[in-house]
């Protein structure tokens, strides 16, 4: 938000403060200034002048001779190339010393072409001021004084602020509701806003009609209009022209620089309709299917039934609260005029604005919360300046609607400043700073108080929010630095999953996974490809097209950051995050996640080992060592594919669950499909771990690296099966396992074969079993009849033992 300083004192605050005191109390009471300018800092030196006759230059044809007249002594001859520059008009001098802003260039007395020059005549490029030809010298008004500083002459010396508005200040938009906050802190007064009374002379011929559903009426409550006939568009005057150069709004004309002005000076965005080129009626309703509207800014827009609209007899005339027709905008050739003043919804205002890309400084005010209360003040001060600066003679108000009535009260104990922020505050100084603030108090006692927050507001719903203010006018420094109070009882603060879950990250770590913190909105094609475009999973009110959906999953925002990578020439890239996904908009849709995804090479490049991808037994190590911190080792969890998601490989991956029905992870190289769409060539291979799903109570606690080795010699063998190419290995090594699940101690495959000499549906498999004794030695029978019944089980699987 900008703002001069001139346009705050002049209309608003009645001051005798500095700059500097007003800008340091705008960022006390949370107005951040984030920058101050002073246009006319570099401008002082040059002076007001008139050219009093130019002569062509004897050696060149684009120049001339001029003789410049600065009020007093003798008048200055200067060579100037101006097209414009003739006798008679006022002119900018910069006399030998002065240094030029645009190039830094010190004047001096000089020959040009061989004819003496003492300085030059200024163009508005060259001052870096918006004023005169592009290739002209600047002409200032005929009634400026000659021999004056040009930052006397034309409002230049008024330092332009720009503050940071939060998203809840909707208000401090406009000037008025700055000078309002700064009132209340005693830096100055708020001068009265007078309502000036129009008296319409005559009916309106265009009337307003509200057609909106019933479920849709808060689209636009409240809507005001005028007529104005005979009125005669033209250049503003100097102060509104500059007011609105000083924020970077460029003049058009009379009509249009006045609705653009009250946007920012109040803010109460109004339109102007040229009422020549209305249809009848203007009927506020929503749009409908196959409706386009050419906008003011030479766009097309396709309007839908979600749009709010205003239309006549014809056509769409305007998109509520954003942008008007280019049909019926107002030109130098407009007479009569219908003025718009109207309450518009912030959410279906922003709405629109995001879906059809349009983005205008109406659109700005209306979804951040204009005053539902300040359109009969928008439609008389905008009808008394029009017919100030335009002339004409106005109608009588027509209207629908009701402006929102403000229902709400807060309960306000009298000690709530304390306990939130240990500043004492008493209900005497808490009425004064709510009652300059617009808070009306009622039904006040000793202990508390029922304040009702004004109707521009609309961010006030709790006592916090009313100690907040409290706080920012008498100042967040006076908040003293409290340590946290720590139960000595409690030894270690956090829960049980919150210890775990520091446990996993630093194993992760340990394993060389770097963790990452991204988004927990993802953009709708990748929210897509995981399953989660449920309706109940989108933003109503995001901050960027971009980011419309909550995440189904941890895996998308995990994929940009190894293509961030991948892209910049990384080839390891091995990533982590612990957070939440979402199903749903209800809490019980929410789940703890712990993600991660490898990508390239499984450790960097070196001359003595040879570079190997990172496979689907790296992630499965990573997610069984998780298991163990929770208690889990790996003979209690079980390996399917039975409900595999859909971006998973579909004969690389599997399901990690704990019986038949709870699921632990989700584990394996992710589907080509999925790499595809993220540009990624080589495999990647992920996991996704369900915190909420793992037992935070074990009745036996895993120790890793804490066990009992028993004094029995331990018996190995190895066994190679044929078995079906389809067989998953876990199946076959659950299988063995059931054999003597207290007797066998470990299972490990050490080779698969498949090629020549094996049938093209079979592949061969070598396992390495162990049998730990724990009471005595086993015999060779025992052995021997162990060895069989695995045998006799893998062919029940369809393993044959390959002799």
């Amino acid at each position: 938000m900008k703002f001069t300083l001139s346009w705050l004192k002049e209309r608003h605050l009645q001051t005798n403060s500095s700059l500097a005191e007003i800008t340091k109390t705008l960022t006390d009471i949370g107005l951040e200034v984030e920058n101050v300018e002073n246009p006319g800092a570099l401008l002082h030196s040059f002076i007001t002048g008139e050219i009093l006759s130019t002569a062509p230059h004897p050696d060149a044809d684009r120049l001339k001779v001029c003789q410049v007249s600065m009020g007093k002594d003798n008048p200055l001859q200067v060579v100037c190339g101006g097209i414009n520059a003739r006798a008679g008009i006022k002119v900018v001098l910069a006399q030998p010393g002065v240094t030029i802003p645009s190039n830094g260039m010190k004047m001096r007395v000089s020959k040009i072409r061989g004819v003496e020059s003492h300085g030059m005549l200024c163009s508005g490029e060259e001052l870096l001021l918006d004023l005169g030809p592009k290739d002209g010298i600047i002409e200032l008004p005929s009634e400026t004084p000659v021999g004056l500083p040009l930052t006397e002459a034309l409002p230049l010396d008024d330092p332009v602020i720009e503050i940071v508005i939060t998203p809840n200040r909707g208000d401090c938009l406009g000037v008025r509701g700055i000078a309002r906050d700064l009132s209340t802190t005693g830096i100055g007064t708020l001068r009265p806003l007078v309502l000036p009374d129009n008296h319409g002379t005559f009916e309106s011929p265009i009337k307003i009609i509200r057609n909106l559903p019933q479920d849709r009426q808060e689209a636009c409550p409240h809507f005001m209009g005028r007529y104005i006939k005979g009125v005669k568009n033209r250049p503003s005057p100097l102060w509104l022209q500059e007011s609105l150069k000083a924020i970077g709004i460029a003049p058009i004309s009379a009509l249009v620089d006045i609705t653009n002005f009250f946007t920012f000076d109040l803010p109460r965005p109004l339109h102007v309709f040229d009422a020549d080129k209305i249809k009848g009626n203007l009927t506020i309703r929503m749009g409908a299917v196959g409706e386009k509207i050419e906008a003011l800014n030479h766009h097309s827009y396709a309007v839908d039934p979600s749009i709010t609209v205003v239309a006549d007899e014809k056509r769409v005339q305007a998109l509520g609260g954003i942008i008007g027709s280019a049909y019926s905008g107002c030109t130098m050739d407009t007479t009569n005029v219908f003025l718009e003043a109207a309450y518009f919804d912030p959410k279906r205002t922003a709405a629109t604005g995001r879906k059809l890309g349009v983005m205008t400084d109406a659109r700005y005010c209306f979804e951040r919360g204009v005053d539902p209360h300040s359109t009969p003040l928008g439609i008389e001060l905008g009808t008394a300046l029009i017919l100030d600066l335009c002339g004409g003679e106005a109608s009588e108000v027509v209207s629908s609607g009701h402006p929102i009535q403000n229902q709400h009260r807060i309960a306000f104990p009298s000690e709530r400043t304390k306990e939130l922020t240990s500043v004492p505050v008493s209900a005497d100084e808490s009425h004064t700073i709510f009652t300059r603030l617009g808070i009306e108090v009622e039904n006040e006692t000793k202990d508390a108080m029922v304040c009702r927050p004004p109707s521009w507001r609309y961010d006030l719903t709790g006592p916090a929010d009313l100690v907040e203010e409290i706080m920012r006018i008498k100042g967040y420094d006076l908040i003293p630095a409290l340590p946290l109070p720590i139960e000595e009882k409690t030894a270690f603060p956090l829960s049980l999953l919150q210890q775990k879950t520091i446990q996993i990250r630093h194993y992760l770590a340990a394993q060389g996974l770097h963790e990452v913190i991204s988004w927990s909105m993802i953009p709708a094609s990748p929210a897509r490809l995981f399953g989660g475009t449920i309706e109940s999973t989108r933003i109503c009110n995001p901050i960027s097209q971009d980011l419309e959906w909550m995440r189904p999953s941890l895996l998308p925002p995990l994929l940009d950051m190894v293509k961030k990578n991948v892209d910049r020439g990384q080839d390891q890239v091995h990533l982590f995050e612990i957070g939440c996904q979402y199903a749903g908009n209800l809490p019980a849709d929410q789940a703890n996640i712990v993600a991660a995804i490898g990508y390239g090479k499984e450790a960097p490049s070196h001359w003595s080992v040879k570079p190997a991808p990172l496979s689907f037994y790296h992630m499965k190590s990573d997610v069984l060592g998780i298991l163990k911190i929770f208690g889990l080792t790996p003979d209690k969890v079980q390996f399917t594919q039975e409900g595999l998601p859909s971006w998973y490989h579909p004969g690389k991956a599997c399901v990690v669950q704990q019986g038949p029905k709870r699921i632990l992870a989700y584990l394996g190289e992710l589907h080509p499909h999925i790499l595809q769409s993220w540009g990624l060539k080589k495999p990647a291979c992920a996991f996704e771990l369900f915190l909420d799903h793992l037992p935070l109570k074990t009745k036996k606690s895993f120790h890793c690296g804490k066990f009992s080795p028993s004094n029995l010699q331990k018996v190995m063998r190895d066994f190679g099966f044929l078995v079906p190419r389809a067989l998953p290995a876990q199946d076959l090594v659950d299988t063995i396992k059931k054999v003597a699940p207290t007797l066998i101690s470990e299972i490990r495959i050490f080779d698969v074969y498949e090629g020549p000499n094996v049938p093209d549906t079979h592949k061969v498999m070598a396992f390495h079993v162990t049998l730990q004794p724990k009471k005595e030695t086993l015999t060779d029978e025992e052995i021997k009849k162990v060895y069989n019944e695995i045998i006799a089980n893998a062919d029940t699987l369809g393993a044959k033992l390959r002799l």
